[in-house]
């Protein structure tokens, strides 16, 4: 688990808003294809974890799935529409990355 003080998660969180989303897109496929192909690690198709382990790896990435579900316009849904969006949302996300393995 990584340890960062109030200065350097500013300074992240800085950084993060100002990285485009397609370079955030490559920064997390290239976190994939190392745990996947070089650690020869299986994928993990659960919300939460996929999310934990995609920022503990590239700490830049953090809030990129908020970014993301805030792109499927929540606020005209209902929360239950939500609910089931954001979880097929993050099974998407990851297929698209994985070439629809």
């Amino acid at each position: 688990m990584c340890n960062y003080d109030v200065d350097q998660l500013t300074e992240l969180s800085i950084l993060s808003e100002s990285i485009s989303l397609s370079k955030k897109i490559k920064l997390m496929a290239g976190v994939l294809y190392t745990r996947q192909r070089v650690y020869n690690e299986k994928p993990t198709f659960n919300p939460d974890e996929f999310k934990r382990m995609i920022e503990e790896a590239e700490p830049t990435l953090k809030g990129l799935f908020n970014q993301l579900y805030a792109g499927t316009n929540p606020r005209a849904k209902s929360t239950m529409t939500n609910k089931k969006n954001k979880k097929k949302d993050w099974f998407r996300y990851v297929m698209l990355l994985l070439g629809g393995a």
